[in-house]
């Protein structure tokens, strides 16, 4: 099943998404980072991020931060589209 891509929205998985325009950084995650929230992500991913808002809030997401800034660069490049 694809990733459906909206402009401007970051999905970080099992319908959390984040706007594109909010987010400062994406970077790996260590055990001892403290986050203001964790969102789940997807199960069978190992990966663990931080998303660091604009506002200073940090987001802990269960996904690679490759996977992370793949997102957020096809949400801010225009038309929805289907992804793998």
């Amino acid at each position: 099943m694809g990733l459906k891509v909206h402009p401007g929205i970051v999905s970080l998985g099992n319908e959390c998404y984040v706007m594109a325009a909010s987010i400062q950084a994406i970077y790996p995650r260590s055990e001892e980072e403290q986050v203001d929230t964790i969102l789940p992500g997807h199960g069978s991913s190992t990966g663990k991020s931080v998303v660091l808002l604009r506002d200073g809030a940090k987001l802990g997401v269960c996904l690679k931060p490759d996977t992370v800034l793949s997102r957020y660069l096809k949400a801010t490049r225009g038309d929805a589209v289907e992804t793998t």
